[in-house]
């Protein structure tokens, strides 16, 4: 102090507060970190406080960050384009941004939940030359159900559109998709030719996984031949069977089968929908030369139809001239 003057203090005080932050991995989707799910470090985090001054700090080795503010509303901000953010999340708890009004003295928190997701897509169709691979002129297979179970045997069922597609938004790690095969809009009786199923893919985070099925439509075409013995058209029980005989199955895309009768007499073949013509060779040394059929046409052609099983039986009745 000196004499005669007057000296004057101003003292100034900002006055602050303190906001936190927490990130983690929510891996059951649930808004809540359970003992067992990760903190998320090394993430930036932009904070903009009342007079727009930005600051960018990173999560620690627990997925906390903490910064001093003046008082009034400051924004947090995630920075979802750093590589240690995992892409295509989806947040579960909290908010981003956030917007939070800050009291001198106090630290409010901001948590931050992330559940990390990808997409499982599907299609199906109609393979109608069980090529294994979509043609052009090949019909996609709409309103057929399939059920999807996630990670946590979740199961989910979705119906493909009029595209034959199906899509849904998964958790991380091994999903089974299976196709109804009861849904009265699924081919019954098909072939698969392209896919599998059941499928189990492993989801990762923010990437897409496409299942594609294709289907081929079939029916069974079965065949018996015999002898008949007595000529009456119809095969007793004691008139015998045909059997090593060859028989050719030209199906509705031209491919032609031979294949011979077992020793029962019988053959059979799985075919494509559509016209099949079947038609003995007679040229066989197994065959009766000379014989009359009495039962059966030959050649024959039958219309095949998904699912079902379509019987050709052949009688023939063995002739010889008697001369005086």
């Amino acid at each position: 102090i000196i004499t005669g003057q007057t000296l004057n203090e101003i003292d100034g005080f900002f006055e602050t507060g303190i906001l936190t932050g927490h990130l983690y991995f929510d891996e059951n989707g649930n808004g809540t970190q359970d003992p067992s799910e990760a903190d998320m470090p090394n993430v930036d985090v932009e904070i903009t406080d009342v007079f727009g001054v930005v600051t960018t700090l990173a999560t620690d080795a627990n997925g906390d960050w903490s910064l001093v503010l003046p008082q009034g509303d400051a924004t947090s901000s995630i920075v979802r384009s750093d590589p240690d953010f995992p892409t295509g999340s989806t947040q579960t708890e909290g908010n981003d941004p956030t917007t939070t009004t800050i009291i001198t003295g106090q630290t409010p928190n901001e948590i931050d939940g992330f559940f990390e997701t990808g997409t499982l897509t599907g299609h199906l169709y109609f393979d109608e030359n069980g090529n294994g691979t979509q043609e052009p002129s090949e019909a996609d297979m709409p309103n057929v159900d399939v059920e999807i179970t996630d990670s946590f045997s979740q199961v989910q069922t979705v119906t493909t559109d009029a595209n034959g597609d199906w899509s849904l938004v998964l958790p991380q790690g091994d999903a089974t998709s299976s196709i109804v095969r009861s849904d009265p809009d699924f081919p019954t009786g098909s072939t698969q030719t392209e896919g599998n199923d059941p499928t189990t893919t492993t989801i990762l985070s923010g990437q897409t996984f496409n299942e594609i099925d294709g289907f081929f439509e079939s029916g069974t075409l079965i065949g018996h031949l015999y002898f008949d013995e007595n000529g009456n058209g119809a095969q007793e029980p004691s008139e015998a069977d045909m059997p090593d005989v060859d028989v050719e199955i030209t199906d509705v895309f031209g491919v032609v089968t031979t294949l011979a009768t077992d020793v029962n007499g019988d053959w059979s073949i799985v075919l494509p929908q559509g016209d099949a013509t079947s038609s003995i060779v007679r040229s066989d040394p197994d065959f009766p030369t000379g014989a009359t059929q009495t039962e059966g046409t030959d050649p024959t052609t039958t219309t095949i139809l998904s699912g079902q099983t379509f019987n050709e039986i052949d009688g023939f009745f063995e002739t010889g001239i008697l001369t005086g």
